[in-house]
């Protein structure tokens, strides 16, 4: 198959061949005169196939040229290395940047060189796809699971802390049953305190209470020297105990 070569300075045209003929039907002349054209023919494609193959080859040296000259002449994309706003309290920060895919080794080995921690990173978007609406899946399903354990914790709550406010209510009654006898002839109240007032408040009502000539006797633990505080009146403190898990070192 010909073709037309076109030079950095000139066109060439391939040499025309002779037509075919059918030797068992052509004369001797028509013989002769085929074989004088074939022989020009084939004397003339040495020179054109040699002219030809330089033509190629010089234009492909150019287009090559043309592609290097307009090729990104970094291995990294400039303008694409990005922070990504990660750090550490060290201060090591996560950037991004770009290289060539045949050049990402090289880029890893200079950058190790550097004292940098280099990692490839290969977008697939199908996986991506895949691993956000699991990521959106397992989103709903920690949303559920917070609301049904905060539900249940509420409803364990409202039984445990009745629980603990009928056990101190049962504790002031035996508690008074104990200290003043049977059958008790005492009233139950509920006092709320403002912060840091209880202490003033309970050493009024004992003023109150107090048989003026047993006065002495009633006090806090740190006045009486004694394991526990003593009042005229049984005082339990409505708070809830404080369950500490967390080991210490």
């Amino acid at each position: 198959m010909m073709a037309e070569f076109c030079g950095p300075d000139s066109t060439i045209q391939p040499p025309v061949a002779p037509e075919p003929i059918d030797k068992k039907s052509a004369t001797p002349e028509q013989l002769a005169e085929h074989k004088q054209k074939s022989d020009k023919y084939n004397a003339e494609m040495v020179p054109w196939e040699a002219k030809a193959t330089k033509i190629i080859e010089a234009n492909l040296r150019a287009e090559l040229k043309k592609k290097q000259q307009s090729r990104m002449p970094f291995v990294i994309v400039p303008d694409e290395p990005k922070a990504l706003g990660i750090s550490d309290k060290e201060g090591n920060t996560v950037h991004r940047i770009f290289v060539y895919k045949n050049q990402a080794e090289d880029v890893i080995k200079a950058l190790r060189r550097k004292q940098y921690t280099p990692k490839i990173f290969s977008y697939n978007k199908t996986q991506w796809e895949k691993d956000d609406q699991d990521r959106k899946q397992l989103n709903i399903e920690v949303d559920n699971a917070t609301k049904l354990l905060k539900k249940s914790g509420l409803q364990a709550f409202e039984v445990v802390f009745a629980t603990l406010m009928h056990m101190k209510v049962v504790r002031a009654y035996i508690d008074g049953v104990l200290r003043f006898g049977i059958p008790p002839k005492f009233y139950i109240g509920l006092v709320v305190p403002k912060p840091k007032a209880d202490r003033l408040i309970l050493q009024e009502m004992s003023d109150v209470l107090a048989d003026p000539s047993l006065k002495d006797m009633y006090g806090e633990k740190a006045d009486a020297n004694d394991a526990e505080d003593y009042w005229p009146f049984v005082c339990v403190h409505l708070t809830s105990p404080n369950f500490d898990h967390v080991q210490k070192e």
